[in-house]
Order: structure tokens, then C-alpha cells, then sequence
């Protein structure tokens, strides 16, 4: 699947994965120093841009720690050990 494809597949992480790639390939057949020079500045924005967008995991870990910490909030409540104190 070439970068059009993948860009036109509307999904953004894939498609900066399709860019990153693309610009490494030109990278490595490049001789002219000024392209070196841009091509190296845009894999630079692209890898930037590709590790802002959370992963599945990255969102999930947070998921679970955030439902971990209502899980004891509301278990703190329900017991009567800790249950605030009159008087």
C-alpha cells in the first residue's frame, strides 16, 4: 500500500508511520546536501507529531489506574472502619 493509500484511509498515526517511512527512504538515496537538510528537518516534525498521538496502551494504562482509584475511593466508603467520626 503506497502513502496515498494509507493517507486517504483517513486514519492519522498510519498515515505519519506511511510518512515517516517514506522520508527515511528518500533520506537514505538522497546526495544533495540542501535536501538532506529539509528531509531531515520534516522526519524530525513527523517523529514529533507520531509520539503526541497516545497509543492504545498509553490510554488504557491510564484507563486502569484511574478505575483502580475509583475502586478505592468507593470501597473506602463503604467501610465502616473508616467511616468519619462523630462528635
Amino acid at each position: 500500500m503506497g502513502l496515498g493509500d494509507v493517507v486517504r484511509a483517513g486514519e492519522r498515526l498510519e498515515s505519519l508511520r506511511a510518512l515517516r517511512d517514506r522520508l527515511a527512504d528518500e533520506l537514505d538515496e538522497c546526495s544533495s546536501s540542501r535536501d538532506v537538510a529539509a528531509l531531515s528537518a520534516r522526519l524530525a516534525d513527523v517523529l514529533e507529531q507520531i509520539e503526541k498521538i497516545p497509543t492504545t496502551e498509553q490510554v488504557s494504562k491510564a484507563d486502569e489506574i484511574a478505575e483502580r482509584r475509583a475502586a478505592r475511593r468507593g470501597a473506602g466508603s463503604a467501610n465502616p472502619a473508616r467511616a468519619p467520626r462523630s462528635g
